[in-house]
Order: C-alpha cells, then structure tokens, then sequence
C-alpha cells in the first residue's frame, strides 16, 4: 500500500519552495529598475550636439533643433558630418575614439554640404535637453512592463509559465531603453547601456518562443523541446556576443555581421508567433 504524505508536511514544503523561487528571483526584480536610473544619469551627462542624425546615411543630419547651437552656428538639414574634431565620422564608436566632450562645451565639426566642406564649432548639449520625450516613454514603458510583471511573479510565482514570463517581461523593458538612435554615435567612453538593451532585445525572441511552447500548451516531447530551445538561446548568444564584438572592435565587416544577428532575431520572432499562432487556431 502507498503511503500518503501529511497534509501540513506537503503544505510546508509548497511554503519552502515559494520563499525560495522568491528569494531566487529578489535580484531579478531589480534590475530593471537599476537599469532605468542608469539611462537617465547616463543620457543626463552624456554629451551630444542638437542634431537628429540618420544612422543609416552615415552622418547625415536630417533634423536640427530649432533655437539651438547648431542651428544657431550654422548646421542645416541634409549636412553630412564628415568628422569631429579631425577623426572621421565612420563608426559608431567616434565618440569613445576622441577625447571627453562635456556637456557646456564644443567640438569642431567637418561637414560637407553640396561639395563644399565647411568647419563649424558646434555646441553640446545633454541627450537630455534634446529627447526628454524618448527618455521619459522609455523609461515609463519599462517600468510599466516590469511593475506588472513583478506583482504577478509575486502572486503566481510557483507556476513555471509565470516565472517565464516574468523573465520576457524583463528583457522586453530592457530592451525598449535602448538609446535614442539619433544620437548613438555620440555615446562616450562606455557602451553597457547600448549592449544591456541589444541583448534584452535579443533575448526576448527565444523567451517569447519558450513561452508559447509551454502555455498554455506544451508542444512536443521534453527532448525536442530541449534541443529546439537550446539552438534558440545559443543563437541569442552568439548574436549578443557577436555585438560585444563589434564594438569592441574584434571582427570586420561589422555591417554584414549585425545584419546576420538582425535576421537571427527576426527568425525566431516570426517563429514565436508562427506557434502563438498555430496553438490558438489549432489546440
């Protein structure tokens, strides 16, 4: 005959492992506000000229802020700066490449308009003063989806799907405090803000993917599910690590490498819905 376990002894192994996921989980319940405080100091001191620049034509200024030092020094649409303070405006990274622009001061900027090259000192300003609006919806997004997802961790946090969607919740918010991109060229010295939203990006595909697998039905036998998620967070991974990478100038051809990550990422998004999809038609 089976022996069955006392209620109160079931009970309070239920109470020990629920103290123990929370406490497990007390650290994760605070990164993403640590990570918001971080992006506004760092867009509060971080030094930029009042421009909106398009990241994908290389330097071409396609909004100046009306009323502001670049506007007032002579900047207008369609500039291409060509360099800051004598290095070429190539890369991302030109900030981190020249010497310490505070806010308050100026750098000399090569730009070029209709042929000709002009060479105009242009004022900083905080991101701050110029994206105020960006920063504040971030900012409150990621609270909003991390506060949500906290008080339901707290509520639920025996059931597995709750802790995984806890951790998407995370990286989603994390992810949306990405740097304005108008002005990601003129991040300095460090890029951990720019590399904690990219890998929270890049990890909410598999976490969305590992999610629907699971809830609210389980799809699969536990081996392939264990083969197909372990190519979805390596792949997540490998793209991380392959940004780290970039920036950190360890590989070439930076441009076509980003856009394999980029593909990686689209792929598993598009199969996580692609089984959201499949479960609520056909489960």
């Amino acid at each position: 005959m089976s022996r069955r376990r006392p209620v109160g002894v079931m009970s309070t192994r239920k109470r020990f492992r629920e103290e123990s996921l929370r406490w497990s989980f007390a650290f994760l319940s605070f990164v993403v506000p640590l990570v918001v405080v971080s992006y506004l100091l760092v867009q509060g001191s971080a030094a930029v000229p009042e421009v909106r620049i398009d990241a994908l034509e290389r330097g071409m200024v396609r909004e100046v802020i009306r009323g502001g030092g670049a506007e007032q020094v002579g900047i207008r649409v369609g500039d291409v700066i060509r360099a800051v303070d004598g290095i070429p405006f190539e890369s991302y990274d030109v900030a981190r490449r020249e010497e310490r622009i505070e806010v308050g001061e100026s750098a000399t900027l090569r730009v070029e308009r209709d042929g000709w090259l002009l060479t105009l000192d242009v004022p900083f300003v905080s991101v701050a003063r110029v994206a105020l609006p960006d920063m504040i919806g971030a900012a409150g997004v990621a609270l909003a989806f991390w506060g949500a997802s906290t008080i339901l961790l707290w509520r639920r946090i025996y059931r597995s799907e709750v802790r995984l969607l806890f951790c998407l919740a995370q990286a989603v918010a994390v992810g949306i405090l990405l740097p304005p991109l108008d002005f990601l060229n003129w991040y300095h010295r460090s890029n951990l803000l720019c590399t904690l939203s990219i890998v929270g990006i890049g990890l909410s595909a598999p976490l969305l993917f590992h999610y629907h697998i699971t809830f609210p039905v389980i799809l699969g036998t536990r081996r392939q599910r264990r083969w197909v998620l372990a190519t979805f967070y390596g792949a997540a991974v490998v793209a991380a690590a392959t940004y780290v990478a970039i920036v950190s100038e360890w590989l070439f051809e930076a441009v076509v490498v980003m856009r394999l990550a980029v593909a990686c990422f689209g792929l598993e998004l598009l199969a996580a819905i692609a089984v959201a999809i499949y479960i609520y038609f056909h489960r």
